[in-house]
């Protein structure tokens, strides 16, 4: 909900989402590293 007060991914976003995400940079890096596809669709 962090866009409803920035809309742009900029440094105010950045101390908005330390403020109310401390954590959202691990979470953007495991989000980053996993898997969030699925390429074999035969079922």
């Amino acid at each position: 909900m962090v866009h409803l007060l920035e809309r742009k991914h900029n440094d105010r976003f950045a101390v908005y989402m330390d403020k109310y995400l401390p954590k959202w940079h691990f979470y953007k890096d495991e989000l980053n590293r996993s898997m969030l596809r699925h390429e074999i669709w035969d079922y």
